[in-house]
């Protein structure tokens, strides 16, 4: 689920000595609205060249390397696929993408998985059952658990978190990355706790609240669920 996008902030009344302020200090941002003179909580700053980005430019690079050396047959059959599976546009529900961009959104999802490119489509409909995460947070531990076994034979997942967020905002645009969840600790349950740190290097039982999404992909085929979507308050919100 998704809430409006809400954000806390305050009407700053100026005086004699101060008529203007812009600007950031102490993680409070002041600026102009239609409003007048407003202060809002700022999102903590994050490190923008984690690994987990950088490992994501260079398998787009391999991705793009390995269609630009297909031959035009290979192509059109990877054309014929996004005729056959009918993945729409992310912003237009009503078209479809091509062969070019379903190849490259199904070995993104690999790569970034630590699975080797599907260099040949398989024609095969999504058949895989939905699956709910919940979350369980201490300060040893992240778990991001599921109410049902996955099976790593026949599919994968991958968990997308969202930048730290303080404790004053309570809204959902804000940028996601993907978070490196290892292998199975159990039939049902991963550990995101390093991967968070790794892309974001803040530990998840100091952070008060995360949005985040996870998407559910047959290994087979490489179609996708769809998003599924989550908010938490973490311990250090209470």
């Amino acid at each position: 689920m998704e809430i409006s996008n809400l954000i806390f902030m305050a009407r700053v009344t100026t005086s004699s000595l101060i008529s203007n302020i812009a600007g950031s200090m102490s993680g409070t941002t002041f600026q102009q609205s239609n409003a007048g003179l407003v202060m809002r909580k700022k999102p903590l700053s994050i490190n923008p060249n984690s690994l987990p980005q950088n490992f994501q430019k260079t398998n787009l690079i391999k991705i793009q390397q390995q269609w630009i050396a297909f031959s035009n047959s290979e192509r059109q059959a990877w054309q014929s696929f996004a005729s056959f599976a009918k993945v729409t546009q992310k912003n237009n529900v009503n078209r479809f993408i091509s062969g070019q961009q379903l190849f490259i959104q199904i070995n993104s999802y690999r790569l970034m998985k630590g699975i080797s490119m599907l260099q040949y489509p398989v024609f095969s409909p999504y058949s895989l059952d939905p699956i709910i995460m919940k979350w369980s947070v201490s300060p040893t531990h992240a778990y991001f658990i599921a109410d049902r076994t996955i099976d790593e034979a026949a599919e994968f997942l991958l968990l997308y978190m969202s930048t730290p967020l303080s404790k004053g905002i309570m809204h959902t645009k804000t940028s996601y990355k993907n978070i490196n969840l290892g292998s199975l600790l159990s039939s049902t349950r991963y550990d995101a706790k390093a991967g968070y740190y790794s892309a974001y290097g803040v530990d998840t039982y100091t952070i008060t609240r995360i949005n985040y999404k996870w998407l559910l992909v047959d290994l087979i085929t490489g179609l996708t669920s769809g998003w599924y979507y989550g908010i938490d308050w973490l311990p250090a919100a209470a």
